[in-house]
């Protein structure tokens, strides 16, 4: 381009209108005009709290192996509140969980001092759960924690101070049913089938006037029980007691059923209304084997010659507890010839029991001294003429000596008359329940016998 050329170009940019001139820095001026106004209006909206920007809460040391169960944020028209459930570790307690949600130990002082119940906050443990719901300055508005299944300690921010109260957790009961035959032995065949413990050793204790569970089971005996299952939000908590239950023990069957009267009195029945306990138990001591019977002529190991032997030898450990067989009076503690250390108890007028060869009394028992069935009254020994430690029992009846393991026991008290009709609605009932689920089970049974023979 010649010099002309470049003149006539510059005269015709000189006579455009000036906006044409500048026109990229005003559209560059517009856009930050624009941008700026829509700055304003945000941040006039967060000040009239149109909506609120919430902090996730810092969860509880990212590093630490504890970490929070559940974290959930709620906002309020002031502030928001963050809201934590925690199960506390091995060694640590409520001021150093404070610590790692950094609370300020003067907000655990305020709220353990609101009110003498909150004190039990000093005796959290590892493996307890609270619910922890504060605010983004670390200032606690509420706290939960359950001593128990049942009870639940809340504490809330007040105007001053803490309020506390505490309110009872209802928990839902179910009733659960389960079936075992015995192979090898009683508590075996219940693990096994991963029934609990206690409910075999109740099962024991229902039945024991009838059954001798030591001398008498065998295998291919079986029991049934119905029980009770607790459950707190959807999740099983506890098992409770039998309801009912039913033992079929060397083709015999035996059932009991639970029963609570209106005034809370509880006992087992048999399905016509007869208690279960008898007057007495079977036999006073756990024992290993029974050594000796009852024998009108038993050749004596110590004075080698015929005697009779009046009662039954129970071979147990040296120091075994023996315990009372029913309730009753002591008539006689001391040294009785080839009995050794014996002690007799009277029961009413026409029943009385001996206990010899004893090691040792128990403590604070006298001549005079009531017992109660069940009640400690001394330990396995072998004073007196005796081989090995074992506890020699004799049961008399009108001063007659009877066979131990054979002796028909007195019943105990039946439902009162007045429970009657109560009584046999809750047994219709508790059969009812019973036999649907031995249905099932023999339907079960059955249906997994037609697959493994398909």
């Amino acid at each position: 381009m010649n010099s002309q050329q470049q003149q006539i170009s510059s005269s015709a940019l000189l006579t455009r209108p000036l906006w044409q001139q500048h026109l990229r820095l005003l559209l560059v001026l517009a856009g930050s005009v624009l941008t700026l106004l829509i700055l304003m209006v945000v941040f006039s909206r967060m000040d009239n709290n149109e909506f609120v920007l919430t902090e996730t809460p810092v969860p509880l040391e990212v590093a630490s192996t504890v970490q929070p169960d559940s974290v959930e944020s709620t906002g309020t028209s002031s502030k928001p509140l963050n809201k934590m459930s925690i199960t506390l570790r091995e060694g640590e307690t409520i001021a150093t969980l404070f610590n790692r949600l950094k609370i300020d130990h003067s907000e655990l002082h305020s709220m353990i001092t609101a009110h003498p119940r909150n004190k039990i906050l000093t005796h959290i443990r590892a493996g307890d759960r609270i619910q922890v719901v504060y605010d983004d300055q670390h200032s606690v508005h509420e706290l939960s924690y359950r001593p128990n299944l049942t009870t639940q300690l809340t504490i809330r921010r007040a105007v001053e101070g803490f309020d506390s109260n505490l309110t009872s957790v209802q928990l839902d009961h179910r009733q659960a049913y389960t079936h075992a035959v015995i192979k090898n032995s009683l508590f075996a065949s219940g693990k096994r089938q991963q029934i609990a413990g206690h409910l075999l050793k109740e099962l024991v204790e229902i039945f024991q006037w009838d059954i001798d569970f030591a001398k008498n089971i065998r295998s291919g005996d079986s029991f049934s029980i119905l029980y009770d299952e607790s459950y707190l939000d959807g999740q099983k908590v506890g098992t409770g007691h039998i309801a009912a239950a039913e033992f079929t023990n060397q083709g015999r069957t035996y059932r009991a059923i639970r029963f609570i009267d209106p005034k809370g009195h509880v006992d087992f029945y048999t399905p016509n209304g007869m208690s279960m306990k008898k007057q007495f138990t079977r036999t006073p001591v756990r024992f290993t084997r029974i050594s000796s019977t009852f024998s009108l002529g038993r050749w004596h190991p110590i004075l080698h010659r015929l005697r009779r032997h009046q009662g039954v030898d129970y071979a147990a450990p040296s120091g075994t507890p023996i315990k009372s067989t029913a309730n009753g009076q002591v008539v006689f503690k001391g040294r009785k010839g080839g009995y050794g250390n014996v002690m007799i108890i009277q029961h009413g007028r026409q029943y009385s029991t001996l206990y010899g060869h004893m090691k040792a009394f128990a403590k604070g028992l006298n001549v005079g001294s009531r017992v109660q069935q069940g009640q400690l009254i001394g330990y396995v020994g072998m004073s007196g003429l005796a081989t090995g430690p074992h506890l020699h029992y004799e049961f008399l009846i009108n001063g007659v000596h009877r066979d131990p393991l054979t002796v028909k026991l007195p019943i105990g008290s039946p439902v009162p008359y007045a429970y009657k009709n109560q009584f046999r609605a809750h047994v219709n009932r508790m059969l009812a329940h019973m036999q649907t689920h031995q249905q099932v089970e023999y339907a079960s049974a059955g249906q997994k016998k037609d697959d493994l023979n398909a």
